[in-house]
C-alpha cells in the first residue's frame, strides 16, 4: 500500500465497479470498487454514501479522504464487512459540495 494520494475521483454518474478510487487512510492508500452509491436529499444533498468492494482491511469509523478537481474531501467508513471471498464490503461516507461532481445525477 502506497502512502500518500492525491488522485481525483470520477464524477458520481461515473463512477464504475471496474476502475478503482483511492482513498487516503492513516495507514496508506485503499482502492476502492464502487458498486452502489446513495446520495442524500434536501439539506444532505451533498452527503456521498458509496458502497465499494476493496481487498484492504479498514477499521469502521476510520477516517479518511479523497479528492474532486483539487480539493481534499474529508470522509469515513461507516461500515466494512468480514472479509468474504478475498475482499471487504464498505461503506464510505463524505460530503462533496461540488455541483461538478454530481452533474447528471438526480
Amino acid at each position: 500500500m502506497r502512502t500518500s494520494v492525491q488522485s481525483n475521483i470520477p464524477r458520481a454518474s461515473d463512477l464504475s465497479i471496474t476502475d478503482a478510487i483511492k482513498v487516503a487512510t492513516p495507514d496508506g492508500v485503499v482502492e476502492l470498487f464502487p458498486f452502489h452509491l446513495l446520495r442524500g436529499v434536501g439539506k444532505r444533498k451533498y452527503c456521498l454514501s458509496l458502497y465499494a468492494f476493496t481487498d484492504t482491511a479498514v477499521a469502521p469509523t476510520q477516517t479518511c479522504y479523497c479528492w474532486f478537481r483539487g480539493v481534499k474531501y474529508h470522509g469515513h467508513f461507516s461500515f466494512v464487512s468480514p472479509k468474504h471471498r478475498g475482499r471487504y464490503t464498505v461503506q464510505f461516507e463524505t460530503v462533496i459540495e461540488d455541483e461538478a461532481f454530481w452533474k447528471g445525477m438526480p
